[in-house]
């Protein structure tokens, strides 16, 4: 991190850091056994090492469980400041299932990490990020959706508006329930629903629909008296501080890269990328582990710099790359971006 400092200070956006979560064990690729306060010692140092490298629009995020998570905060309110704390995520990071369901009967069963989310300052903008709604969800919507616009090219005061069955048999389609359903997710912009607003009822016009400016700007769809709404604004929704959704199954057959026990599933990994960075922006992973972070960043357009000071930078990492610059890469996030370079930089340790 020190050695970074003369090429990159002042350019990293996202820093993600994947720590030893100081288990007390020894694992296959490195050892997570250190006191309590040695362990503090050695995220305070990489914390205080890389301030230097973040952007000014930067941010930090750790990822971490119950065993150390409470005085990281502590750490890391006092290094970056309580104000610049964003986020305190909670993310799934396991099932029901396994070996910790024979602990039952001392102590609940682990399911959750957290994510420690910290900003440079007040320059720094989260991107935020939607998801799909539950089928659940979004079926409540899907059942008063039931218009869709068959001209939206038109200016609004001249579109034609069908029920969606009329429309499909217009178009030679047998009306289903599934036709149907997959005609509203196909066409979700121009499907439309009607709901009343004060501002528009007090209004009238020539034709069925006509776009209308309030007073303060806002755009609206005026449909005989009512707002129209469109079922596009309504099939997703915004990440909040709970992720549920990322499976952690299979993680083995991301990359070709197995890393019992730590490592991250590439869904995590790139929304966290695409809510803290944007296409070209610096990523730095100062744990690289299994090359996750920069396998991401790779298929989503950022640059990125890992560090990592175990045998697997050569038996997991670049392999990982390389088969994602050949178009080889298996499971994991897809599409993705191929081709790009990197090199290998050897530094000497200061100790």
């Amino acid at each position: 991190l020190r050695a970074l400092a003369a090429t990159h200070a002042g350019r990293i956006q996202c820093v993600y850091l994947d720590p030893p979560y100081n288990t007390g064990m020894t694992f296959e690729h490195y050892h997570d056994a250190r006191s309590h306060e040695a362990w503090l010692q050695m995220m305070e140092q990489r914390l205080m090492a890389l301030r230097p490298l973040l952007a000014p629009t930067g941010f930090v995020c750790v990822q971490i469980d119950d065993r150390e998570y409470a005085y990281l905060q502590v750490l890391m309110d006092r290094i970056f400041g309580r104000a610049r704390r964003v986020a305190t995520v909670v993310v799934k990071m396991s099932e029901l299932s396994g070996v910790k369901m024979g602990h039952v009967g001392t102590r609940l069963p682990k399911l959750k990490e957290y994510l420690l989310i910290y900003s440079a300052n007040d320059a720094a903008k989260l991107r935020p990020q939607r998801v799909p709604k539950d089928a659940e969800t979004l079926h409540r919507y899907l059942k008063y959706y039931n218009k869709i616009i068959d001209n939206p090219d038109a200016p609004a005061s001249e579109w034609r508006i069908l029920s969606i069955r009329d429309w499909l048999r217009e178009q030679g389609v047998r009306a289903t329930q599934k036709s149907v359903r997959e005609a509203q997710l196909r066409h979700s912009e121009r499907v439309v629903y009607r709901t009343n607003n004060a501002f528009l009822s007090t209004l009238d016009f020539d034709t069925p629909t006509a776009e209308v400016l309030s007073p303060t700007g806002k755009k609206y769809i005026w449909w005989e008296g009512k707002q129209m709404l469109f079922l596009t604004d309504h099939t997703h929704t915004y990440v909040g501080d709970l992720w549920t959704d990322i499976s952690t199954i299979n993680l083995n057959k991301e990359g070709g890269a197995a890393f019992r026990y730590s490592k991250k599933p590439e869904a995590l990994i790139e929304r966290i990328l695409r809510l803290l960075s944007d296409a070209g922006d610096w990523v730095l992973d100062p744990f690289a582990g299994s090359g996750t972070t920069g396998a991401v960043a790779q298929k989503i357009g950022r640059r990125w710099v890992m560090i990592e000071q175990g045998e697997h930078l050569h038996t997991h990492i670049v392999p990982r790359i390389e088969a994602i610059q050949t178009g080889e890469d298996t499971g994991g996030i897809q599409p993705y971006e191929r081709g790009g370079t990197f090199r290998i930089r050897e530094v000497k340790s200061e100790k």
